[in-house]
């Protein structure tokens, strides 16, 4: 079978591999989590020069690469290949399906995988498939990692910087660029699963891939399959979320001037307004609560009310963040196959076709009422002893706040598929005493996305069946269909009980509860050329360049429906999306070798791009980037790069038509948390956000210190332009502190009364990413200690310092995300960066063939809630919007062990692992859910924590 290195010349790698030589040892180490080394020369047939960018091991190139290679994708041993790639510390809030809580997610990408480089949001971390790009899974237009082929992914490179001249537009903080092994020859599958310590969260895995050399050699045929499912987590099984809570609440007893803190880190908390069965919030009977059958009962309020919180007393009563599934259910299909005949020894063609179905389901919290349905005195649902109560004080009606525990929760059940075809051709040609290599392909591609949050309730419908009557013949029935007036008659309607557990037939459950829908289609058009070759020869070296011209079309369209589009139901909401832009772009690429074999220089070289690119709904924007590595003698080299990248708006951000939601916020006028509506819209007169990004640094590799090689990049990305919607808290807040443009988008009824939020998408902050990236990597052969000792040791650390994350809002109230561990908190804008201090992995792996063995240590530094909040008890400094005070601002950090093993039964052909993540089975720490929202979510950070508990995975994995 052919070797081939694609789209490189032969004189281009030749050039290449001399200039790697130095560092092949470097290169040969693992990427990430210990695995077993490569060879040198493996390392060296790894490097790849493709038409739009240059690629080389991370080690060599000016903009630093992480590359995750086979083996070591194959070591960590994971369900999804997005959970391994994300544990690289330069990731932070990765958007997993294991790994983080389905509260309320009614944005339609439940199960997706969506990956986020340095914290700075999916949307600025570009995701490519062998260097081209996907269609989006979602309307913010972040690809899904579950759609890659993982049985025929040779390895992963992540660039962890701006890479918008080499790559396109959304490579702000880097790329993931997911490369296929295309002359795979054989067959090869794999067959795992998994389940956790507690019993839960069972899932498997099925890979099947071949490769078929045919026609003498001269064509090529690719098949892979995968079928995977996930069991999820339903609920909260877990002591840690079961028996316990945290928030972060307004202190009622804090006045300007008695020294308390403003804010409260409590635990063991619930809800002042609603119970699951009904709860009466105001007035003589308040705290009488209904339990099942419609008993009442009097509620111990405990030690603290704080607007719609409690604290103590019968907070297990109330609360219901503990209601959500803990991880998703998920199943996902993969095809994909690509076919490539050698036309002639230069000329090549090639098509792909790639499906993708991903389904997610999860069962989420109920539509709650936090103390907002009147349920009148002649309701003959009320039980008897609160009706004479009522008879005997004058009382026309009460307030209730009900989580509506008969309804049940929320389901959210979403499907999304992919289907993309290629083709293209590709081959070589002389010209300038030179050899270029070329490649043509269009693509295209549609995601369809159907969305669906189920058992919501339908708002007009259930004010009408709560307000129930007994007509003249003694029967309940719906008093819109028992008065007077007949235009407001709804034959349908069916009475329904608010007020108690288990007391509403199906009819009525069937009657207020219905499904919330939207079907969103996300098209994609690329046609592209590029060429690469050496047009000319200088002192030290040919010149390489590459250039090229692309264009790309993307839309987005909807099927409205109906009951979404008049914002009928509690959440959900859907309102049919419909828009396209297309772009325009030539690029052009060069290395240029300045100094070889000097003095003062082993080699010296130049990398630079530029990249002209036409938006439709934007105009016309220019990026571009000036790299430089230099090598002073063989052990040691620097990089250093310079670039301007920019992220264009996308579909969602430009085009969204709205999606109506329940939104809980606290009122600053009077601190109580209602249940209000939110509009999400887009805004078509966006700008791109453009990034001015700084990376220098340094790679050891001493020659006194055999096997031994690190690392250390500085990395400074400053964003102007940022594109954010504000939380819709912050709309609220600001109003309130008297900013009369932010009070446009905050309506109030006429007492007064909070009751919608409009958020809309502006280009209106500034944004600045800064930190180290650190990397070492000591190879040990034990005979080199002892001869009677086999084996290799390989030990790796790789770690992130994050040293700003800064947000300055259009108001100028900056945010420092550094050193956060809890998201949403506070007053920090919705897109606010924020990240962990320090971010690490560990590992020591002993690899002695047939038998390969590796411990990894994760780390997560001890961190804040709030970078603004200052922390005290008692005697407290004046509290300040930005500055508010609090008892607790410290959040624990943790350290998480995962082990590993392989044993190749027949060599390659036939291999059995297994891997054990969080071995000591370590709970997540207790954090704060953020404020406004803990009710439902009950503990924050459950992106950058461990929250499953301990997991196996095994398998065996075949290759013929």
């Amino acid at each position: 079978m052919r070797k081939t290195v694609h789209f490189v010349t032969p004189r281009v790698r030749s050039r290449l591999v001399t200039a790697a030589s130095a560092f092949a040892m470097i290169a040969a180490m693992p990427a990430a989590y210990g695995a077993e080394a490569q060879t040198a020369q493996a390392a060296i047939d790894e490097i790849t020069v493709t038409g739009t960018r240059v690629v080389r091991d991370g080690y060599e190139a000016p903009t630093p690469v992480s590359v995750l290679g086979a083996d070591e994708l194959n070591l960590a041993a994971r369900n999804n290949l997005a959970e391994t790639v994300s544990r690289l510390p330069s990731f932070s809030n990765s958007a997993l399906p294991r790994g983080r809580s389905a509260t309320l997610n009614v944005t339609g990408i439940t199960g997706v995988s969506n990956l986020n480089l340095r914290g700075m949001g999916g949307s600025r971390s570009l995701v490519l498939l062998d260097g081209a790009r996907i269609v989006g899974s979602s309307l913010s237009g972040e690809v899904d990692v579950g759609i890659m082929p993982d049985g025929l992914i040779q390895r992963v490179d992540v660039v962890t910087g701006g890479a918008s001249a080499a790559y396109g537009s959304d490579a702000l903080s880097g790329v993931v660029n997911f490369v296929l092994d295309r002359e795979f020859t054989g067959v090869k599958g794999n067959v795992e699963g998994g389940i956790n310590s507690a019993g839960d969260g069972a899932n498997y895995k099925l890979n099947l891939s071949a490769g078929l050399p045919f026609a003498g050699d001269r064509g090529h045929f690719l098949i892979s399959g995968q079928h995977a499912y996930d069991n999820g987590i339903h609920g909260a099984p877990r002591s840690w979320r079961q028996d316990h809570n945290a928030a972060v609440i307004n202190n009622p007893n804090w006045t300007a001037t008695n020294g308390q803190p403003r804010l409260l880190e409590v635990f063991d908390f619930g809800l002042a307004a609603a119970t699951p069965g009904g709860l009466i919030t105001a007035g003589p009977l308040k705290g009488t609560y209904f339990g099942p059958g419609g008993a009442p009962a009097q509620l111990n309020y405990g030690s603290i009310i704080s607007g719609s919180y409690m604290v103590g007393g019968d907070w297990k009563l109330t609360r219901f963040d503990q209601l959500s599934d803990l991880a998703f259910k998920m199943s996902r299909q993969n095809l994909f196959t690509r076919l490539g005949y050698d036309v002639s020894d230069n000329f090549n063609v090639y098509a792909m076709y790639q499906f993708s179905q991903i389904e997610g389901y999860s069962e989420d919290l109920r539509s709650w009422n936090l103390g907002n349905l009147t349920i009148r005195a002649d309701n003959p649902y009320i039980p008897a002893a609160i009706a004479a109560q009522m008879t005997t004080q004058g009382l026309t009606q009460f307030t209730l706040g009900t989580v509506n525990d008969d309804v049940g929760p929320m389901i959210q059940n979403n499907i999304s598929t992919l289907r993309r075809g290629v083709v293209g051709a590709e081959g070589n040609f002389d010209a300038f005493d030179s050899n270029w290599a070329w490649e043509a392909y269009y693509q295209t591609s549609k995601t369809h996305i159907s969305s669906n949050n189920r058992n919501v309730i339908h708002n007009a419908r259930h004010v009408r069946a709560i307000d129930s009557v007994r007509n003249a013949n003694g029967a309940i029935v719906c008093r819109v269909n028992a008065d007077a007036v007949t235009t407001n008659d709804d034959p349908s309607c069916v009475p329904y009980n608010p007020m108690g557990i288990g007391v509403n037939s199906e009819a009525a459950l069937n009657y207020v509860r219905g499904t919330s829908h939207s079907h969103t289609i996300l098209s994609q058009d690329v046609a592209s050329l590029s060429t690469n070759g050496e047009p000319f020869d200088l002192w030290a070296g040919p010149v390489s360049l590459a250039l090229g011209i692309e264009h790309r079309r993307e839309e987005v369209s909807g099927v409205p429906n109906p009951d979404d589009e008049a914002n009928s139901w509690f959440a959900g909401n859907y309102h049919a999306s419909f828009g396209k832009f297309n772009v325009t772009e030539g690029f052009l690429e060069t290395v240029i070798p300045l100094a070889k074999g000097e003095a003062w220089a082993e080699a010296f070289d130049l990398n630079a791009a530029a990249r002209f690119t036409d938006y439709s709904t934007s105009g016309f924007v220019t990026t571009w980037k000036v790299g430089a590595t230099w090598t002073p003698f063989s052990d040691l080299r620097f990089r250093a790069t310079r670039s301007r990248d920019i992220r264009a708006p996308n579909l969602g951000e430009l085009f969204n038509y709205g999606r109506v939601n329940t939104g809980t916020l606290l009122d600053p006028r009077n601190g109580q948390t209602l249940s209000i509506f939110t509009t999400t819209s887009g805004n078509v007169n966006l700008k791109p956000e453009i990034a001015n990004t700084t990376g220098v640094g340094a790679v050891y590799a001493p020659s006194w210190f055999d096997g031994f090689t690190t690392s250390v990049d500085f990395y400074n990305i400053k964003i102007a332009g940022a594109i954010t919607s504000l939380g819709a808290q912050q709309y609220v807040d600001r109003c309130h502190a008297g900013d009369a443009y932010l009070c446009t988008f905050v309506t109030r009824d006429a007492a007064g009364t909070l009751t919608h939020v409009s958020i809309l998408p502006a280009n209106v902050l500034s944004q600045t990413a800064r930190g180290i990236d650190f990397e070492a990597t000591y190879r040990l052969p034990l005979a080199s200690l002892a001869d009677s000792m086999d084996g290799d040791l390989t030990f790796r650390f790789m770690g992130t310092r994050a040293l700003r994350m800064r947000t300055i809002d259009v108001l100028g109230l900056t945010i420092e995300g550094a050193g956060v561990n809890a998201e949403g908190m506070g007053n920090a804008p919705s897109s606010g960066f924020w990240a962990p201090k320090f971010k690490a992995n560990i590992s020591a792996t002993y690899s002695l063939d047939p038998f390969t063995a590796s411990l990894t240590m994760r780390h997560v530094s001890d961190g804040v809630y709030n970078r603004q909040f200052v922390e005290c008890t008692t005697g407290c400094p004046a509290t300040t919007a930005q500055n508010p005070t609090i008892n607790n601002n410290d959040v624990p950090g943790a350290n998480y062990f995962d082990l590993a093993f392989s044993y190749k039964i027949d060599g390659d052909a036939l291999e059995a692992f297994m891997s054990v993540e969080n071995l000591m089975d370590k709970d997540p720490p207790q954090v704060a859910g953020s404020l406004g929202a803990a009710f439902f979510t009950g503990s924050g950070a459950l992106t950058i924590y461990d929250i499953m508990g301990r997991q196996f995975h095994a398998g065996v994995r075949f290759k013929y």
